[in-house]
C-alpha cells in the first residue's frame, strides 16, 4: 500500500516537474517569436532549448495551423503579406478543412493585387473563397475577404453582392456598412454611400475613415448635381 502511494506521488511529482518544464519553454518560445518572426529560424531555436523529452510535443504545438495563423495575422499587421501568405499556406497544409486559413489567403492574394498576373491572381483566389465557401457558407469574414476581392479588381457589381451576403448573416458590423458605402461611392451613388457610412458610425463611432468618407461623397455629391 505505502509502495503504491510513494509510486502515485513520484508520479505526480514527475508531471509536476514536466509540466514546469514546458511552460517555461513555452515561455521561452513566446519571447523568441518577438525576436525572431520567421517561423523557420524559430524551428532552428526551437531544437537548441527544448528538452530532447519534450522536443517532438514542443514543435508539434509551436507549428500547429493555429500558431502559423497567428504569426501571418501578425505579419498582416506590418504588411509583409509574403510572409504572412506563407504562413497561412503552412496552416493550410495542416488543416486543410479549415475555411478560415483559405479565406485568409484569398484575402492576402487580393492584397497583392498590384503584382503581375493579375487575372490569374483574381481567378486562383475566387477558387479559394469558394472552396472556403463551400465548407463553411456562414463565416462572414470569409464574404467580406470575397467582396474585397471584387472591390479591389473593380467589380463592383459582384462586390456589392458578396457585401450584402455578409450583412445577411450579421448586419451589426459595422466594417460591412463602410464596405458598401465604399462600393456606392465609387459606382456614384454618393446618396447611398453617404448613409452607410453613417449606419458604420453609428455601430462604432470611432471608426474615423467614415467621417472623411461623408465629408467626401458630400462635396462630390454637390459637384455631380
Amino acid at each position: 500500500m505505502l509502495r503504491k502511494i510513494f509510486d502515485k506521488n513520484i508520479m505526480i511529482s514527475n508531471k509536476l516537474k514536466q509540466k514546469k518544464i514546458r511552460k517555461r519553454n513555452l515561455s521561452i518560445l513566446n519571447d523568441l517569436k518577438k525576436v525572431y518572426p520567421d517561423p523557420d529560424s524559430l524551428y532552428e531555436l526551437a531544437k537548441k532549448i527544448v528538452d530532447q523529452n519534450q522536443y517532438n510535443k514542443m514543435v508539434k504545438e509551436l507549428y500547429a495551423p493555429d500558431i502559423y495563423d497567428r504569426i501571418g495575422d501578425e505579419y498582416v499587421k506590418i504588411k509583409n503579406y509574403f510572409m504572412a501568405y506563407y504562413c497561412f499556406i503552412k496552416a493550410h497544409e495542416g488543416d486543410p478543412e479549415n475555411d478560415i486559413y483559405l479565406s485568409n489567403i484569398g484575402y492576402i492574394i487580393a492584397r497583392s493585387y498590384n503584382f503581375k498576373n493579375n487575372d490569374i491572381k483574381q481567378e486562383y483566389a475566387r477558387d479559394i473563397f469558394d472552396k472556403a465557401i463551400r465548407i463553411n457558407p456562414n463565416n462572414q469574414i470569409t464574404w467580406i475577404n470575397r467582396c474585397y476581392l471584387e472591390y479591389i479588381f473593380k467589380n463592383y457589381d459582384m462586390a456589392l453582392f458578396f457585401c450584402n451576403k455578409a450583412m445577411e448573416i450579421n448586419d451589426k458590423n459595422f466594417r460591412i456598412f463602410y464596405n458598401r458605402g465604399l462600393i456606392y461611392f465609387k459606382q456614384g451613388n454618393y446618396e447611398l454611400a453617404i448613409k452607410d457610412f453613417i449606419k458604420s458610425i453609428k455601430l462604432n463611432k470611432r471608426y474615423f475613415r467614415a467621417y472623411k468618407n461623408i465629408i467626401k461623397a458630400r462635396i462630390l455629391k454637390i459637384f455631380k448635381k
